[in-house]
């Protein structure tokens, strides 16, 4: 079975630590928090997270995908 999709519970600075690990893997990622507001900055976070990667040449080119789900 081959795993192409992920949710992550919880936005906080693990989830988002999750979230951008697997997005940069090329998972499809479902962030999901309680809070909007955590949710929100919990998206900005992880999109900052995957440019920076980017940038620095430490992520390889591909698809990344990521919903929220409040």
């Amino acid at each position: 079975m081959e795993i192409r999709k992920v949710a992550c519970v919880g936005a906080g600075l693990i989830g988002q630590g999750w979230a951008t690990l697997f997005s940069s893997a090329g998972l499809e990622v479902i962030l999901q928090d309680v809070t909007e507001t955590v949710l929100q900055r919990s998206i900005e976070a992880v999109k900052s997270n995957l440019r920076f990667l980017e940038a620095n040449k430490l992520l390889n080119e591909g698809k990344r995908t990521l919903h929220s789900r409040r």
